[in-house]
């Protein structure tokens, strides 16, 4: 399974950084908010794998499932859109998620469309395949032969079959 590790590009916070840059000379409070706004940006990531998507922030870490995405949307200012940064929203059936300070916003969207459909494919069909065949715990593939074995030899007859097929 693939996973890309994105963080958020600095110029996210551009303008947080300019007002720390203006207030370097005041008793250095800008550096301060400078190794503020950088500590907490090297907090934040977001891993992407074929599956999900984790959301690591100072808030926690948070899975949101490809397949339980139901809309993808771009939002940027004009500022942003000059640097080619944005957010990128998830909205899911319960939950709404934000990816901050993502580069080329609408390439990341893309990729996600195409990874939720089939994502949501790959799940489609292994539900369908999982229907076609009973779930069978360990010794019970024994124990229907056993039981086949039993039948086949006239030891049993089909109602009696049938009644400890089920309870298997």
């Amino acid at each position: 399974m693939k996973s890309y590790t994105l963080q958020p590009d600095w110029k996210d916070q551009l303008p947080q950084y300019l007002v720390a840059g203006f207030l370097v000379p005041f008793f250095g409070l800008g550096l301060l908010m400078m190794y503020t706004l950088r500590k907490r940006q090297n907090k934040m990531n977001y891993v992407i794998t074929d599956n999900d998507i984790t959301i690591n922030n100072s808030e926690g870490r948070k899975v949101v499932t490809l397949a339980d995405i139901e809309e993808v949307e771009i939002l940027q200012s004009w500022l942003e859109g000059k640097f080619n940064i944005g957010r990128v929203w998830l909205q899911t059936t319960d939950n709404g998620y934000e990816l901050r300070g993502i580069q080329n916003p609408g390439q990341l969207e893309d990729i996600l469309r195409i990874a939720m459909v089939n994502e949501k494919n790959r799940l489609r069909q292994q539900a369908k395949v999982k229907g076609d065949f009973p779930d069978l715990s360990a010794g019970s593939v024994d124990k229907v032969n056993t039981l086949i074995g039993l039948w086949q030899q006239g030891l049993i007859n089909d109602e009696e079959y049938e009644r400890e097929r089920k309870k298997i």
